[in-house]
């Protein structure tokens, strides 16, 4: 298993248990407008911090987020999506 603080390959989720785990796909809070984000997963993590990555391209965002920043993301999609 890899450390909390080494940043994970995609799509690397952790089964079960912690579901902001490293590898977990995530939901991001726009701190602009308050709205919520999707297409991240948590990349790395270290106590109330997190580094995402954006699935699209595979990027990890350089400024890390905190928990209150992130949530888990649904994980049926909606019918209006």
């Amino acid at each position: 298993m890899a450390e909390a603080n080494t940043i994970q390959a995609p799509g690397h989720a952790t089964p079960g248990g912690d579901p902001l785990a490293v590898g977990a796909r995530v939901d991001v809070c726009n701190r602009y407008v308050g709205s919520w984000a999707r297409g991240f997963e948590v990349a790395r993590r270290s106590g109330a911090t997190v580094w995402v990555r954006r699935l699209s391209d595979g990027a990890v965002l350089p400024e890390p987020l905190q928990l209150h920043e992130v949530r888990p993301a649904p994980t049926r999609p909606t019918w209006w999506a």
